[in-house]
């Protein structure tokens, strides 16, 4: 008996082990599922903007966005409970929506921001013009409307502002447009499924350009690589997870068939003993 359970221990952590490595592919942290509005806020013309929609989403029940008046969103900004140790990521990803991108041509400033100071401006990774275009070119969502995926690389902003961002303690997440010329037309944002990840995406690295003036002030001209997302087709998806579960009951049924040789070799032993 000390003998089979000693088999069954070694097969069952082997087992374990092969289940672990094919779970890890989904290594992720999830920041907002963007189904509520909790932590979120926004600011448009100075006055609180902030919008919850049950409609228009990618996944989960939700999105929260705001809408531009005139084109101009002072910001939209998610500020954690606490600070966030994100140092093992590499990537943020979300979805985002707008009815209109009229504005993204006619803002004199644009910006994404991430900081571990709570707040704008400082310890701060700023994602700007170049890498939103590419996104807009190149991150469409298949089957969503106005919908694409953003990947941002953590480390390789196109600007940092007082400090850059501490990955050990991320607490400040904004996307804001400002100054649009007077014909720009109101437009709405949403954004859902906000994550940090080390398997983001399908995406190609972009030829390195430099960037055009965005109108915002920056502490470093640093060029940076821009990573394009390419979305999947859903079905591919499915096949995909299909497939791993498929090679999870390979797994399982290779581990009773170890099982059962387990038994039928001490059974074999025990009959010979008893023979003797």
């Amino acid at each position: 008996m000390k003998r089979f359970i000693t088999i069954f221990t070694a097969v069952m952590l082997i087992f374990s082990l092969c289940f672990t490595a094919n779970a890890a592919g989904d290594d992720d942290i999830v920041l907002s599922n963007c189904d509520t509005t909790l932590n979120w806020s926004a600011n448009s013309q100075g006055m609180d903007a902030l919008e919850g929609d049950a409609a228009n989403f990618v996944e989960g029940s939700g999105s929260v966005g705001a809408t531009a008046i005139n084109g101009k969103l002072n910001q939209i900004a998610y500020i954690p409970s606490a600070p966030i140790d994100i140092s093992k990521y590499s990537y943020m990803e979300f979805d985002i929506y707008f009815s209109d991108i009229t504005w993204f041509t006619d803002c004199g400033g644009v910006m994404i921001e991430l900081t571990s100071s709570g707040t704008t401006d400082k310890e701060s990774n700023r994602y700007m013009k170049k890498v939103m275009r590419h996104l807009f070119e190149n991150g469409a969502i298949e089957g969503k409307q106005n919908w694409w995926h953003f990947v941002l690389v953590l480390d390789d902003p196109q600007g940092t502002a007082n400090g850059q961002l501490d990955k050990t303690r991320f607490n400040f997440f904004r996307f804001y447009s400002v100054d649009p010329i007077s014909t720009t037309p109101d437009y709405t944002m949403r954004i859902d499924n906000v994550r940090f990840t080390n398997n983001p995406e399908n995406y190609v690295p972009m030829v390195d350009e430099k960037e055009e003036s965005s109108g915002i002030s920056n502490t470093s001209s640093e060029k940076a690589t821009v990573y394009v997302p390419k979305r999947t087709d859903k079905n591919l998806e499915l096949r995909a997870e299909l497939e791993n579960i498929v090679n999870l009951g390979y797994i399982a049924v290779g581990v009773a068939g170890v099982l059962l040789v387990a038994v039928i070799v001490l059974f074999i032993v025990k009959l010979k003993k008893n023979k003797s």
